[in-house]
């Protein structure tokens, strides 16, 4: 079976073709177009299936990420939840190292760090200003467009 876009030039070249001959019944343009347009609606819903197998295998991939990014997070803070465990405990015991053939476990002093208990008590010096700018698209639809826009009308396809 040829491809669609072979189909589709294939119909083109009909229609151009038939448009030259003057003395051709309308019964042979009418058939020869249908059949063309019959061989392009099967191909086409081929096409169709395989694009709705493709997202069924997708949506399964999206939702088997979403499983093992949970699991992952899981596993994280349980990592993390043992780490402040062994610490906390460590420190209590006033051990700052253990060693063993596999690794060593060490307390160390990590940078300081600031942490703001009431950002209304801090002054101006210390703070500074961001301006964050952003398009309202919908306000500029309802005004059918305004200078530095292109409202623009796309097509898409439909599977159901």
């Amino acid at each position: 079976m040829p491809a669609l876009y072979e189909i589709a030039a294939e119909h083109r070249a009909a229609m151009h073709q038939m448009a030259d001959m003057a003395d051709l019944p309308e019964e042979v343009i009418t058939d020869t177009l249908a059949g063309i347009d019959g061989e392009f609606d099967a191909k086409a819903i081929s096409v169709a299936a395989v694009i709705q197998n493709l997202n069924a295998e997708a949506l399964a991939m999206k939702e088997a990420e979403a499983r093992m990014a949970a699991r992952r997070r899981a596993t994280e803070n349980r990592a993390k939840h043992l780490k402040e465990y062994l610490l906390s405990n460590m420190i209590f015991m006033k051990h700052t190292r253990i060693k063993c053939p596999e690794f060593d476990i060490n307390i160390k002093s990590n940078p300081p760090s600031v942490k703001v208990i009431d950002e209304q008590l801090i002054p101006d010096f210390f703070k500074t200003t961001k301006e964050v700018v952003s398009v309202d698209k919908t306000a500029i639809k309802r005004a059918a467009g305004c200078p530095g826009v292109e409202i623009v009308h796309n097509k898409s396809l439909s599977i159901k």
